[in-house]
């Protein structure tokens, strides 16, 4: 049953590709002729990578109109901080382990591939990629602006890097697992408000946050599908995957503060807690900030997950501040309530603190590795 669901989803993959090419660009002058494109991770075995180039603009015109070279330079994780520390061009690519001459056209066009084999034999590696003119073969051009066309093949012949391989499949599973789970908080809900004879808020708002959570699965599931085929992917897929788990999770913090102060409980109308219009601005618009800011810079040398950098960090300070808030909450309702109250408090105490401390401490904790494991 599983693998006819994932077979049918596959198939969708078509009718939404939007492109099959990763590109991206680099910018050459005579003060800074060495520009970073990107880093793949791969794991042990051989992997392979392919790039062209093509001129987009340049300061002055070509001499004669005739193609020049530029080296194409590919380094690995264990010598790239010190490559960086260094300042000359022909320092850093003293440390590259391997380098292709690639051809750049004058007259705009796409110039010819030039490929190479990435081999590992005791640990997975990552690759970073760079260009360079040490010789000045551009310093008469000036400025010069050139779109790059790299594609890179993990040892296992697919577009995944190593953090990505078998990722397509646990959000295929957490999309079915989540799926069973928002079925049952709908019945749940619906038995709950005729019993009562009224609506079930609490359970509704979990069912909607796990429905959220079957969408960004879904999405970032076709995302993944595009990128083995094509490596790129579907940027479209994958904005709207974040968005709804930012929404989701957006959900869960509402509904967990609304509890711990004793929502339901204490209070039944939301309009009764003075704290909580304010509250809920304040955690949307910054959560949605730094979730934003830390995307911005996905792919950067110095990025090995998508929360490493200054977003993940804000992002971990909202999250214990929340988890501050939501103790506040628990103290002010256990000191309130009978036994068996007390005894529920300290039950969802227990599990909401492990969601809101989740994020913060696998942030804060995957720094202990070596950036290859983060």
């Amino acid at each position: 049953m599983a693998a006819a669901i994932k077979t049918f989803f596959l198939l969708l993959c078509p009718l939404l590709s939007i492109s099959k090419l990763f590109r991206t660009s680099a910018y050459i002058t005579p003060n800074s002729p060495f520009s970073y494109i990107g880093k793949f991770s791969i794991n042990i075995g051989v992997g392979k990578f392919n790039v062209r180039l093509r001129l987009i603009h340049s300061t002055n015109p070509f001499p004669n109109e005739v193609p020049v070279y530029v080296h194409f330079n590919v380094f690995l994780d264990e010598e790239w901080e010190v490559v960086q520390r260094r300042t000359s061009c022909s320092e850093k690519t003293d440390l590259r382990r391997t380098s292709n001459f690639v051809v750049l056209k004058a007259n705009k066009e796409w110039g010819d591939n030039s490929s190479g084999d990435l081999s590992q034999s005791i640990r997975e590696h990552v690759w970073f990629f760079t260009l360079s003119d040490c010789d000045g073969n551009l310093k008469a051009m000036g400025g010069t602006s050139i779109q790059v066309e790299l594609t890179v093949l993990n040892s296992d012949g697919s577009h995944f890097s190593s953090e990505e391989l078998g990722m397509i499949d646990w959000h295929f599973y957490s999309m079915l697992f989540a799926t069973c789970m928002a079925i049952g908080g709908v019945v749940i809900a619906v038995r709950t408000g005729k019993a009562r004879e009224e609506f079930d808020y609490p359970t509704s708002l979990l069912s909607a946050a796990l429905i959220l959570l079957v969408i960004s699965n879904l999405f970032e599931y076709l995302h993944l599908s595009y990128l083995g085929r094509n490596g790129r992917g579907n940027e479209a897929l994958n904005v709207m995957a974040n968005m709804a788990e930012v929404a989701s999770g957006f959900l869960v913090t509402t509904l967990c503060l609304l509890l711990a102060w004793g929502w339901t409980i204490r209070f039944s109308n939301v309009d009764e807690s003075e704290w909580f219009a304010p509250s809920l601005i304040l955690f949307g618009a910054g959560n949605l900030i730094t979730v934003s800011l830390s995307h911005l810079d996905n792919g950067a040398a110095h990025k090995y997950h998508d929360y490493e950098g200054l977003g993940g960090v804000a992002l971990c300070i909202i999250r214990m501040a929340f988890f501050v808030y939501f103790v506040a909450g628990l103290i002010d309702s256990f000191g309130s309530g009978d036994s068996r109250l007390r005894l529920f408090i300290i039950q969802f105490g227990v599990l909401g603190s492990l969601y809101f401390l989740s994020f913060p401490f696998l942030v804060m904790t995957a720094k202990a590795f070596a950036p290859y494991l983060r």
